[in-house]
């Protein structure tokens, strides 16, 4: 795994952690569309 998918990962923990995008992209400091595109990356590994 590479260094971005193990982030984009984190991202995902952070979700189901905090329950919503919107909390999850705060405390990550990013937009709630750049979380769903962290998440959307991620769609290729859920083989």
């Amino acid at each position: 795994m590479t260094r971005s998918v193990l982030v984009d990962l984190d991202a995902v923990l952070s979700i189901a952690r905090l329950g919503s995008f919107r909390a999850a992209a705060l405390e990550l400091g990013m937009s709630t569309t750049a979380l769903s595109n962290a998440v959307a990356k991620l769609e290729p590994y859920n083989a």
